[in-house]
């Protein structure tokens, strides 16, 4: 029997649910905010930029015009507007059905900090997201649909957490950063979710590794242009032969091989080195949106 591939269209109704996604002006937010929203979903736009956001919104009611959308602004480096989300959302009194903490940056070519000290993929990718479910945690909605979900990545199982230099002041390496926030999502998922069925709740937390796909998450804000393989940059990049302006020319090069993946080990560390690995037998959930009232097994890969 042939097995068919996953789409949209296998989510199930998710009429009458609200849903708040992280980083969803572009890539996997904007692909989650615009499939939960076309399965009848309420879905807030939390993001940093109200133009992009207004411009997501504006794509996503091209493809379904029935579509419930709503921006409310959120840096997650930034604990300040974390707090003054987390403050708006109480004083709306509004139950959440699925927090999906998405926003995350990567590729960070040398260490920066954020306005509160940290290292930036730290607080953007972890810090922040662990705040806002805090805050956010009394406004779940009560139930086993209730879902709190953690973009994590397979690079977790290559990742460590340097609980001797936590912001890696004394060794940044880009993704020495990205794997040990990655790493810390995945962690605070699992925890969460123990904790969660320690109390007797019905909502759950889960960690999803969305494969490797081609967004803008290696940009550093405004501060960036486009990633270099894309047609944005191709068109737009400099060219000595070319004046400023003038439409650029096809070209017959083969494209730049990508880089090989970087092996991963899954190795365990010792109690005396300082840091936690993963070890091989941990795993990143798949979570897929439920019926309202309905728990459902979660897959695994």
């Amino acid at each position: 029997m042939t097995k068919s591939r996953w789409s949209d269209a296998d989510i199930p109704s998710q009429a009458g649910r609200l849903a708040i996604v992280t980083g969803a002006t572009s890539g996997l937010g904007y692909e989650a905010a615009r499939a939960l929203a076309g399965a009848g979903a309420r879905v807030v736009l939390a993001a940093r930029d109200a133009n992009k956001a207004a411009r997501a919104m504006a794509s996503i009611r091209r493809v379904h015009p029935e579509a419930r959308l709503d921006f409310r602004p959120l840096d997650t480096a930034s604990l300040a507007s974390v707090r003054a989300f987390a403050d708006g959302w109480q004083a709306e009194a509004q139950p959440v059905d699925a927090l999906l903490l998405n926003a995350g940056i990567a590729s960070v070519p040398r260490r920066e900090e954020t306005a509160d000290g940290f290292e930036r993929q730290l607080g953007t990718n972890y810090l922040g997201h662990f705040a806002l479910a805090g805050l956010l945690l009394p406004h779940l909605r009560p139930g086993p649909a209730t879902r709190v979900v953690a973009v994590a990545s397979i690079a977790h199982r290559s990742g460590r957490i340097h609980f001797d230099d936590l912001q890696l002041r004394h060794g940044y390496a880009p993704q020495v950063a990205y794997r040990q926030t990655k790493l810390a999502l995945l962690m605070f998922a699992l925890e969460l979710d123990r904790r969660l069925r320690a109390a007797g709740s019905a909502v759950r937390a889960l960690a999803a590794h969305p494969g490797l796909a081609r967004t803008d998450i290696t940009r550093r804000g405004d501060r960036a242009g486009p990633w270099r393989g894309s047609p944005d940059a191709r068109s737009s990049a400099p060219s000595a032969s070319r004046p400023p302006g003038a439409p650029a020319r096809s070209s017959t090069r083969r494209p730049r091989r990508r880089p090989r993946a970087e092996p991963i080990t899954g190795r365990t560390g010792s109690a005396s080195s300082g840091a936690i690995r993963p070890s091989r037998t941990s795993r990143c959930t798949r979570a897929t949106p439920t019926r309202p009232g309905a728990s459902g097994p979660s897959r695994r890969h």
